[in-house]
């Protein structure tokens, strides 16, 4: 995620939006002059653009979470686009204290990367066109002259369900490279249901891998329909492939990474991550068994439609918790993720803490991209997201509806795409009665 390469007389510092600590340890107390700067406190470093003066030329900027101050000898390279409040610059400079730079150049980059993803309820829109600061669930969400609207599934608006795609700026905002209406404003699945199936070893196998079959239904009061169909596994061989079939159907395969992880996904909707969904899958009423099977046909998980939930989404029957520790590469714990089912109510809750400050980290649970957030300067970092969504909190994904079908969760650092954390859903039963008076039931796929 940061990398620093210290060179005689001069020093390179290629981050995100955090100046690497070691500069401020390696400069000297003194304050240099400029061609002693040249020497011992050069720096480039790389940011978005936060604020600039009109027009954007001399006086203080803002990129990252570093002071810039431009003089009429500062060089603006515009060679990969223009430079303006927004954009993703290099700046060249002398270090003068921990976070304030004199700026020799500022070049505009175009490095394609992608800091910060959400899917939100849009709340606010600029007075007039669609260029300015948005409220997209809480977070404020800037689209600039660059940013890529897409409108195929409905046009802009207060109430529309969008993803957000672009850079992480140091006070929590996002910059926009893109924004996509996935659902228009009101537009809310007229009925929903779903059937959870859990896979297990069979009781002769002595495996310990485990399952789980997702499929759902919704309909739209406009005619619409769609089927999904989602398998996944992990404590399986890694790297291997293994067949999925019900009953006798044989439905696709599933590809474990080097964790032994690995999913497949049917959908009747066209979309990047999923399978055209075969008509056999689109009622699984007929099917007595789902399997996952090597390819020389050992049956290594197994599940019987007798002990599937069948129930509607937005609103799973049982009270329901799960917890999934997020363990990093060396077995420390830095963190969970909770998925909770009360009344009418499903929420997810995460939370991780000695991360790298002001560092974007994406969450992912089940392949399915839920969001992500910037890590506190304190190395926290959490996420919220819930069916009755505030302020505070995003609204649950569709594609993690319901909370209780989740298997896998990854947290991922947005720069390098490094794993920080990694775990699996558990259920937990609580002791006592709930609020609504009733006791907790635990759910294991029943």
């Amino acid at each position: 995620m940061m990398s620093l390469n210290v060179q005689p007389g001069r020093v390179r510092l290629a981050v995100g939006f955090v100046l690497a600590l070691a500069i401020a340890a390696w400069a000297p107390p003194w304050v240099a002059s400029p061609a002693e700067a040249q020497e011992v406190g050069v720096v480039t470093v790389a940011g978005v653009v936060l604020s600039a003066p009109e027009g954007g030329g001399v006086g203080t900027w803002r990129v990252g979470p570093y002071e810039v101050r431009v003089f009429a000898e500062t060089r603006l390279r515009q060679d990969n686009g223009r430079i303006r409040v927004g954009a993703e610059v290099e700046v060249q400079g002398i270090l003068r204290e921990r976070r304030t730079i004199e700026a020799q150049a500022i070049s505009s980059l175009r490095t394609g990367r992608e800091t910060a993803k959400l899917v939100g309820l849009v709340e606010a829109l600029p007075a007039e066109g669609l260029i300015g600061t948005w409220a997209v669930s809480g977070a404020s969400v800037l689209v600039t002259e660059s940013t890529e609207v897409v409108e195929a599934k409905g046009a802009v608006a207060v109430g529309a369900l969008v993803k957000v795609e672009g850079a992480a700026n140091e006070d929590g905002s996002i910059t926009a490279s893109s924004v996509t209406v996935q659902r228009a404003a009101g537009i809310r699945p007229a009925t929903c249901e779903f059937i959870i199936l859990k896979l297990r070893p069979p009781a002769e196998s002595g495996g310990t891998g485990e399952g789980v079959v997702l499929w759902r239904h919704r309909a739209w009061s406009d005619g619409r329909e769609q089927i999904d169909v989602r398998v996944a596994a992990e404590e399986l061989a890694p790297e291997s492939e293994f067949s999925v079939s019900f009953d006798a159907f044989e439905a696709g395969t599933i590809l474990t990474n080097d964790a032994g992880e690995g999913r497949v996904w049917f959908s009747t909707e066209p979309r990047n991550d999923a399978l055209p969904l075969p008509p056999e899958l689109e009622d699984l009423s007929g099917f007595a068994a789902a399997q996952v099977a090597t390819e020389g046909g050992e049956v290594v998980l197994r599940g019987a439609f007798a002990e599937a939930r069948h129930e509607e989404c937005g609103k799973p029957g049982l009270d329901y918790l799960a917890v999934a520790p997020l363990i990093d590469a060396e077995g420390r714990l830095v963190g969970s993720v909770a998925a909770r089912v009360t009344t009418e109510e499903q929420n997810l809750d995460a939370m991780a803490s000695g991360l790298t400050p002001l560092a974007a980290y994406r969450l992912v649970i089940d392949g399915v991209e839920a969001g992500s957030a910037v890590a506190r300067d304190c190395g926290h970092w959490s996420l919220q997201f819930s069916t009755a969504a505030n302020g505070r909190e995003l609204p649950l994904p569709d594609d993690l509806d319901p909370v209780s079908g989740l298997l896998h969760v990854e947290l991922r650092a947005v720069e390098g795409d490094v794993l920080a954390g990694e775990g699996s859903f558990a259920p937990v039963v609580p002791v006592g009665p709930v609020a609504s008076g009733g006791p907790v039931r635990k759910r294991i796929g029943r």
